[in-house]
């Protein structure tokens, strides 16, 4: 197995601790600024000697907390990356291991890679490494033929094995191919006719090549260390198990073979170029713009750019499904899969290295959103897929829907602010206005303030956790009626009868969440509140 450098995980967290900390101490900086300016504009007609200094001294608390505000985004995503190694690390190892396989088998082949600019973490190129290690040996003892085979079949004598790694989406592909012989699959299929596999002698191709990557069959003419074991796909197709990856497979005779092993990410960092729309922004990766068009026609729901109409999609129809969008000020020309399509926006604002972050569970999974990256302000951004968004644009246009009539005010409460947003944009999308709260504690004092239609809490909080939370409400003879639900990860049976018995109205697990039952579920509380509120109503009218 290969072994990638890794960075000390805990001096990293230490870092990224420290930071957030003292990006806390912005806001104390924040509020002095207001202070200072309501102090300003209630002395300006009195004390006008005064106004001078204090609008002096409240510009340079602005700026300096804008400045240090850049400068510690800054040295957070520096901090980030460096959980972060490019994938060309694999590379000269894995080319060490072409030549060494070939030489044992007398015969020739070379290794090229292509994407290793593609940074991922560390714990993952040393996860994956073992099964491109028994993918390139596999290339040699399986694919590539000998240099007087490749002389008579036309080809040069030595082989050529291409490591091609590709981001796509949330996911990472890892692509073996080679130009070698090609799966003799009659020899594959007389080799599970001889071990007895059942039904072997009828299976077609395409079942052939999967039941070959489930492992135990080999085709190989002599037993080595590299190849007639009948085991060379397993470690491979573990490590896509155990990665809760895909492995797939294709040959074509005389011609070649592609493995292809596609796992998920947790972190990545890529070139992305930020994108608004009115009051939406998002991330688009840098390396799927072909090129950015000012002003640009629209012709229908297409876009001429050269010989050629692509499809155009607006960002905040993209993102926010029949919202009327004007015509865009810009717009750019996206090509991902051999597709090509275009994404009109009101403006382009930078070119950044960001950290793409997996969504929460909480997000319905999405074609368009390959993951998450922070902003300044610490607030979650999108970033998009292209081949979502192509897609999308090709697709016809749907008919904008009318928004549904809101029917109450929800209160979230998350120390999470990921969490917290994703379930404001859920509601308000389904008509709710939504209020948030940080902590149990600020959603106590909420929901005191104002009569809410239902709380969703989260369980793990600092301080006062979802569960106290819950008894307090229910304890409060002015809270103990409004419909409440905890939103949580913990699924023990233990933590479901804990919340049945401190009296919540539902138990939502973030690893199981499913949008359409969230949002029956909210349905019927907020339907059973109005209809408490409106009996409370009608038996106070009756008293009066």
């Amino acid at each position: 197995m290969l072994t990638i450098p890794q960075l000390m995980p805990e001096e990293l967290d230490g870092l990224l601790a420290d930071i957030a900390r003292t990006q806390g101490h912005l806001a104390p900086l924040e509020r002095a600024g207001m202070l200072l300016r309501e102090l300003r504009g209630a002395l300006q007609d009195q004390q006008e000697i005064l106004a001078g200094p204090l609008a002096r001294i409240e510009d340079q608390i602005e700026r300096g907390a804008r400045q240090l505000a850049r400068e510690l985004v800054a040295l957070r995503d520096s901090a980030e990356q460096l959980r972060l190694l490019p994938a060309s690390q694999l590379l000269p190892p894995l080319q060490r291991v072409t030549r060494d396989a070939a030489r044992s088998q007398d015969k020739q082949a070379r290794l090229t890679g292509h994407g290793g600019d593609v940074k991922l973490e560390a714990a993952l190129l040393n996860a994956i490494s073992g099964a491109l290690v028994q993918m390139v040996r596999n290339a040699v003892a399986h694919g590539i033929e000998s240099p007087a085979e490749r002389a008579a079949a036309g080809k040069p004598p030595q082989g050529l094995i291409e490591l091609r790694i590709e981001r796509r989406g949330r996911e990472v592909l890892f692509c073996c191919s080679d130009d070698g012989a090609g799966l003799d699959l009659d020899a594959v299929r007389r080799t599970a006719v001889d071990k007895g596999i059942a039904g072997a002698a009828y299976l077609d191709d395409e079942a052939l090549v999967e039941r070959l990557l489930r492992g135990g069959l080999s085709t190989a003419r002599r037993v080595d260390s590299l190849a007639g074991r009948g085991v060379g796909m397993d470690l491979v197709r573990d490590t896509a198990d155990r990665l809760g990856g895909r492995l797939t497979l294709r040959s074509r005779r005389g011609e070649g073979t592609t493995v292809e092993l596609c796992v998920p990410m947790q972190l990545a960092a890529l070139r992305a170029i930020r994108l608004c729309a009115g009051t939406v922004s998002a991330w688009v990766p840098l390396e799927a713009v072909e090129c950015v068009l000012q002003r640009p026609e629209l012709n229908g729901s297409h876009v001429a750019v050269g010989d050629e109409l692509l499809p155009h999609l607006s960002l905040a129809e993209a993102l926010r499904p029949g919202v009327a969008a004007p015509a865009p000020r810009s717009a750019l020309v996206l090509r991902a899969g051999g597709q090509r399509a275009v994404l009109g926006v009101d403006s382009l604002d930078g070119v950044t290295s960001v950290v793409l972050r997996p969504p929460p569970a909480l997000l319905p999974a999405s074609p368009l959103i390959s993951g998450l990256a922070l902003d300044a302000a610490q607030q979650p951004v999108p970033v998009l897929a292209p081949e979502g968004l192509i897609a999308a644009a090709r697709q016809a246009r749907p008919r904008p829907v009318a928004a549904p009539a809101r029917t109450g005010t929800i209160l979230v409460i998350d120390d999470s602010l990921t969490t917290r947003m994703l379930e404001q944009s859920i509601l308000e999308a389904a008509g709710y206005r939504v209020h948030m709260a940080a902590s149990a504690e600020d959603g106590l004092e909420a929901a005191r303030r104002e009569r809410y239609a239902l709380i969703l809490c989260d369980v793990e909080m600092p301080g006062m956790d979802g569960f106290e939370f819950m008894t307090r409400i229910r304890g409060d003879a002015s809270l103990r009626d409004i419909p409440a639900v905890l939103v949580t990860s913990r699924n023990a049976p233990e933590d479901l009868a804990r919340g049945k018995a401190v009296g919540a109205d539902g138990y939502i697990v973030k690893g199981e969440f499913a949008q359409n039952e969230f949002l029956a579920q909210v349905a019927r509380l907020v339907a059973r509140s109005a209809q408490a509120a409106f009996n409370a109503a009608s038996a106070q009218g009756a008293s009066a």
